[in-house]
């Protein structure tokens, strides 16, 4: 399972499913570790196959590898291949044999800078979890992350919010859970946040899986208070992503053997029992968030636009639409650095020193 290129856990999910797939969520509760794959499987491409009705989740598996004739399946340049054995491991599961899913939304806006996903997993009438996509291959994700430095909310960040109250107007009778990996986790946290008082009182518990927090003079901190002790922020011991800007609620680090670039990777966190084994933040993590974002901290709002708006040039240049088209390129990406402004290029350089000291590029 998975490429050469990723390492995954000894004690990983598909070790979690073998050792409590067998046991339904009546015989032992859903937990921290359901709530992560859910935040994985969201990240299949279910056009087509799930809309606005609730159906078997099992069945929707079943069909995605159908409708890829069960070749080799591609998610992106950055998605470990084992992403994609998990919703083969998911069908032979008891544990998950009884979820329904609905309400997939799956959205791309070039002119908005917005990429947007998220499905409804009904675990039982009583229980529903929404998990909200990261970040995927294409540009626009990208793009739209970027626009967190000079803009509040971002576009996805109002749709989120906005699917929670869809949702809710449907099934105003269930318990919430919303879950997250990367970008989504943010989004997570952002719904909830901003939720009217009355899904307030129906979220159960929010789950950031290692995405980024928040610029603490952009968040409301009274709407916040009403959730915090509701949000749960799981780290790899060496986080990046989740270490940008700041975090919110209960935050846990954990265990995982592999070099920080890769530990974004859910596969890779160690797992004990029904939780993901806790550690401690790394030193690396710590200080690559304090120099984050004193470096963000710096720059006044017109030095972020014009250094975004540079950014999104540069971007548009390459002419790709996804990262995987990264490695069609016939001139190298550090050629088009010419299309930045004098004094956008220096930052751009500064950010990059920032990213090689703290080891997440080479």
């Amino acid at each position: 399972m998975g490429d050469k290129m990723f390492k995954i856990a000894e004690n990983n999910l598909f070790q979690y499913l073998k050792w409590r797939g067998d046991l339904s969520f009546e015989q032992d509760k859903f937990n921290e570790i359901d709530s992560f794959i859910l935040s994985q499987i969201v990240y299949y491409n279910y056009n087509g196959l799930v809309s606005n009705e609730k159906v078997l989740l099992k069945t929707v598996l079943k069909q995605f590898y159908e409708a890829n004739n069960n070749r080799k399946i591609k998610l992106g340049l950055i998605f470990p291949n084992h992403m994609v054995e998990l919703g083969r491991a998911i069908i032979k599961t008891k544990r998950y044999e009884n979820i329904y899913v609905s309400d997939y939304v799956d959205r791309y806006d070039r002119t908005n800078k917005e990429q947007f996903c998220a499905m409804t997993f009904h675990i039982n009438e009583e229980f529903i979890v929404i998990s909200y996509k990261g970040t995927d291959d294409t540009l626009v994700g990208w793009e739209e992350d970027l626009n967190m430095i000079v803009s509040f909310p971002i576009q996805a960040q109002v749709s989120a919010h906005k699917y929670l109250e869809n949702v809710f107007n449907k099934y105003p009778n269930a318990v919430y859970d919303l879950v997250g990996h990367s970008k989504g986790g943010n989004l997570a946290m952002y719904a909830g946040i901003y939720a009217s008082d009355e899904i307030k009182s129906l979220i159960h518990r929010i789950y950031n899986f290692d995405g980024p927090g928040f610029e603490s003079d952009d968040i409301d901190i009274v709407l916040y208070s009403e959730v915090k002790n509701k949000i749960r922020t799981i780290l790899p011991s060496n986080s990046i992503i989740g270490m940008i800007f700041n975090q919110l609620g209960v935050v846990k680090a954990v265990k995982t053997p592999v070099k920080p670039i890769f530990q974004h990777d859910g596969f890779t966190w160690e797992i004990d029992g029904k939780k993901f084994l806790k550690t401690t933040l790394s030193k690396n993590s710590l200080e690559f968030s304090k120099s984050l974002n004193e470096f963000v901290g710096k720059m006044d709002e017109k030095s972020r636009k014009s250094f975004c708006d540079s950014l999104e040039k540069y971007i548009d240049s390459l002419g790709i639409k996804t990262l995987s088209e990264l490695t069609t390129l016939k001139t190298k990406p550090i050629s088009s650095l010419k299309i930045f402004k004098k004094e956008d290029k220096a930052v751009f350089i500064q950010f990059i020193k920032i990213l090689i000291k703290h080891r997440v590029i080479r």
